[in-house]
């Protein structure tokens, strides 16, 4: 009996907990569906404020309707359309304006300008336009601005006085500029090479002003929709900061580059006098941070009248040649081999010198390895360099001679590369190019009074070369870091030998006739 008791309690607890958690979900599906009811009624509520809102924006700004609290010279426009406005305008606008002088000043200067200068009028449609535009036109937080203060009961005035002829204004403007504008002036650095030693002479610097001209006429025509009698503008003209300042050039310079060649034995007058007169051209130069040193600018024209006599240079028919200036092409090799001593590389390659500009020879120069000479020519062809630095180079130039050679060498001072770096440039030639069979050509014009058989060679065969140029960074405590800096090409010439019409007609049979034998 006792066992049977047992079991019907236990049935009866079972029963009592299935009930309970019955009521339990029945209550949590109630709440959960009162919760969505909720979260729905109040989404609706958001949906309908939305399309509320949207529907006044729509209203608003795509109306044909000038904003409420628009006003046009206190005259209320709010509402109208701008052909009302135009209509309303016209009847109500006061056209006597008030405004007689303006007074422009600065420091202890005036300067006084009649209404003509202004040259008022009262234009109700431009008004009216402006009026339509005002909240919609401009950015964002302009337009946010605007629908503030209007959302605020406070009206926005737009003046129908306009300066009709804005030339006028514009020029006794230009004229007061031209007054009180001072022009910036730039520190200075000049370079004096005597007796061994370099000399620095520096000039301070001192800041400009400038009348900033589209903000004065800007403020003068709002001041003048204040309808005062006398209008009143100070000017306060901008602080025109100096490029170069004494503190950023004034440091501790030292030799960075130095480089030599030896000039040819067989060089004739003239291009030793080409030589000298570039090299002077150059000597002492400053060559200020951002500036591009340009060789055929900074040496100029290459005439007789600059001091220029006949030098060889190898003409547009791959032959040597002579012209004013010849040889000069010894002191922009020189130049440029010395700033790659510097630390010059390529654009974009963050080096102190990026190099622009700068073209190998048509064969390779006697007076330096291949691959590192840079030709100029007037005033087409030239050697451009970009000072990456934020301080200036300094160049001393010179021709030196030593027994019977002469020598040219140039330098560069300035701030020497970070962690006394070092730079070695290598070349490696990587293809050599046969110039192939000569070119014989017959001597038509008899240029050369050739016999038969004779020949006269005019341009050498010269074997063609590419050839690769790598700078080598070289800091103490690191591995030295090597970069391909150029890739010059050298193309072959084949020779060209001038013989007589009959040598040629000769030639000609001989090619021919095995030909007609086969």
């Amino acid at each position: 009996m006792e066992g049977k008791e047992l079991i019907n309690n236990d049935k009866g607890f079972y029963h009592i907990v299935t009930v309970i958690v019955c009521l339990g979900i029945v209550l949590l599906a109630s709440l959960a569906l009162l919760i969505s009811y909720i979260v729905q009624l109040n989404t609706d509520k958001t949906k309908t404020k939305e399309y509320k809102a949207i529907h006044q924006y729509n209203n608003t700004y795509f109306s044909d309707k000038i904003f409420n609290g628009i006003t046009v010279s206190g005259c209320d426009v709010g509402g109208m359309t701008v052909q009302q406005a135009k209509e309303f305008l016209s009847g109500t606008v006061d056209y006597n304006i008030k405004t007689r002088e303006l007074i422009i000043k600065f420091e202890d200067k005036q300067w006084r300008f009649d209404r003509e200068v202004l040259k008022l009028t009262v234009d109700v449609e431009k008004a009216a336009q402006l009026a339509y535009e005002t909240g919609r036109t401009g950015g964002k937080e302009q337009q946010q601005k605007i629908k503030d203060t209007l959302d605020k009961n406070e009206n926005i005035d737009i003046s129908a006085i306009i300066i009709e002829d804005s030339d006028s204004l514009y020029n006794a403007l230009m004229s007061i500029k031209k007054e009180i504008d001072i022009k910036r002036v730039n520190a200075t650095v000049s370079f004096k090479y005597e007796n061994g030693t370099p000399k620095y002479t520096y000039t301070d610097e001192s800041k400009g002003r400038s009348l900033d001209l589209m903000k004065a006429y800007h403020d003068i025509t709002q001041l003048v929709k204040n309808e005062s009698e006398i209008i009143e503008y100070t000017i306060v003209p901008d602080v025109v900061e100096p490029e170069v300042k004494r503190a950023d050039i004034e440091k501790q310079y030292q030799l960075c580059s130095t480089f030599t060649t030896e000039l040819s034995a067989y060089s004739s007058e003239g291009r030793i006098q080409n030589i000298t007169r570039a090299l002077q051209a150059l000597d002492n130069r400053v060559w200020m941070p951002g500036e591009i040193f340009s060789f055929n600018q900074w040496v100029g024209a290459r005439t007789v009248e600059n001091g220029f006599g006949l030098g060889v240079f190898i003409n547009e028919d791959q032959q040597y040649d002579e012209t004013v200036g010849g040889g000069i092409c010894q002191v922009s090799t020189t130049i440029y081999y010395s700033a790659l001593l510097a630390g010059a590389n390529s654009v974009g390659r963050n080096a102190p010198i990026e190099i622009i500009e700068r073209r190998p020879h048509t064969w390779p120069s006697v007076y330096i390895s291949r691959g590192l000479d840079a030709t100029v020519s007037w005033p087409h062809t030239d050697l451009k360099m970009y000072n990456n630095n934020k301080t200036p180079y300094f160049m001393n130039t010179d021709i030196v001679r030593k027994g019977s050679k002469l020598y040219v060498t140039v330098e560069f001072y300035g701030i020497p590369l970070p962690n006394g770096a070092k730079v070695v440039i290598e070349t490696e030639t990587i293809q050599e190019i046969d110039p192939g069979e000569a070119e014989y050509i017959a001597d038509t014009s008899n240029k050369y009074n050739l016999a038969l058989g004779q020949e006269k060679v005019v341009s050498e065969a010269r074997t063609g070369y590419t050839v690769n140029v790598y700078q080598i960074w070289n800091e103490a405590g690191k591995e030295p870091v090597k970069s391909l800096l150029t890739v010059s090409k050298y193309e072959p010439i084949k020779a060209k030998i001038y013989v007589s019409n009959e040598t040629w007609a000769q030639r000609q049979q001989a090619q021919q006739t095995p030909e007609a034998t086969a």
